[in-house]
């Protein structure tokens, strides 16, 4: 998700915290998890997994942009985000953690950092992994344990 006109000036950290709610919105209705997403000064990265064949991921980007152009104010999302839909190839353990490892690298490749670990805007929110984070070794092992053992 890009902020409009690429402005800059709205991360904080009482932004991400505040972010962090608006993920965790009506989890019942919509059964979406985020295992990895990263603010940057400038836009926003989510991998989002729905998590039971009933989520909707769409109503929930949908809910999700709405309180988030409220947070952001003045600020605001650009009108179209950017949105894939991980095809079969890209959602294999190894596919997945790539990807979730390269959106963890992004304020590397910025420049804004070193490492990511150093990023404080990085992070996963998985109501069962509390501790899930897409920086760490472990993440790949209990994203996949837990991913697999979810009913059909």
């Amino acid at each position: 998700m890009g902020i409009a006109s690429r402005r800059t000036g709205w991360l904080t950290p009482k932004f991400h915290t505040a972010f962090r709610s608006i993920l965790e919105i009506n989890p019942e209705r919509y059964a979406v998890a985020v295992p990895a997403y990263c603010l940057m000064p400038d836009h926003i990265h989510v991998l989002s997994a729905g998590m039971n064949p009933a989520s909707d991921q769409t109503l929930w980007s949908r809910a999700v942009r709405r309180r988030l152009n409220a947070e952001l104010h003045p600020f605001s999302l650009q009108k179209q985000a950017y949105d894939h839909v991980l095809r079969t190839n890209e959602s294999g353990a190894d596919a997945f953690t790539a990807l979730a490892h390269y959106i963890s690298e992004n304020p590397v490749r910025a420049g804004l950092v070193s490492t990511p670990s150093e990023w404080p805007f990085t992070g996963s929110l998985v109501r069962a992994l509390p501790g899930l984070d897409p920086r760490q070794p472990t993440f790949r092992d209990a994203w996949w344990n837990y991913w697999n053992a979810l009913p059909d």
